[in-house]
Order: structure tokens, then sequence, then C-alpha cells
């Protein structure tokens, strides 16, 4: 809906209306009248519009890019190459196998930062690192 809405009205018109519905100026059915939405998507509109009122950032109608992939930062990576390559090399006294619940473990100790065994494993098979077996493919 919210892209509809970005194609039908002006931003301009958007944040007006979010801003008089938000100070109580204009009521709820009126401002899903004048924007053409639902109750529902006037919420999810009016909620981003804050978090973007609120941490002085441009508001943009158009939602897209919002659900982008984070990257890892470039002292993870190199991490993540280093022991990936040390596990490669020395694959036949751990059977093939890699354990990413474990790297996961060693980057939040040693980073910080928590990042899910599946991202490691994605970055594992991106890199040449790892391939998949059929079981994991399906």
């Amino acid at each position: 809906m919210t892209k509809q809405l970005a194609k039908r009205e002006p931003q301009e018109w958007v944040e007006y209306v979010l801003d008089r519905f938000n100070s109580h100026l204009i009521s709820e059915e009126e401002a899903c009248q004048f924007l053409q939405v639902r109750r529902a998507s006037l919420y999810k509109i009016r909620e981003r519009w804050l978090k973007c009122v609120i941490s002085n950032t441009d508001f943009k109608l158009n939602s897209s890019g919002q659900n982008q992939k984070r990257s890892l930062d470039g002292e993870i990576v190199q991490f993540l190459h280093t022991e990936l390559s040390y596990i490669k090399k020395e694959a036949r006294f751990y059977r093939g196998k890699f354990n990413f619940a474990y790297l996961s473990e060693k980057i939040f100790d040693k980073f910080g930062r928590s990042i899910h065994r599946n991202t490691i494993r994605r970055f594992a098979i991106k890199e040449g690192y790892y391939e998949q077996t059929t079981k994991e493919k399906q």
C-alpha cells in the first residue's frame, strides 16, 4: 500500500496529514480518507514517520531499501577469512565439518557483535571456503 501511496500522493501532503493527525487536529478516519489507506497502513506509515522525526532524518515515503542486508565490518571479514582458511586447510582433522555456531561465539567474544551462524555459513559458501552437501541444499 505504501508504494502505491508514494505514487498517488506527494510526500509533502502525506507529511502534512501525518503531522495534523499526530497533533490530534484531524481524526483517524479523516487521515485514512485523505491518504486513501486503511487504518493499519496509516499507523505503519505514522510509525516510520515518527522514527524519522525523532532521529532527525529524512522521511522517505517509498519504503524500498529499509530491509537491506547489513554488511560485515572489515575486521570481522578479515577474522573470518583467517579462521575459515585455517579450518579448510586443517579440515581432515575436523572431518570436513565447519562449526559455524562456534565461529559466531568467537566473533561475539572478540568483537562484541552477535552474528548468526547462518550468516557465517553463507559467507563461507560465497567465498569458496565451504560447499553445501545435498542435504543442506534441500
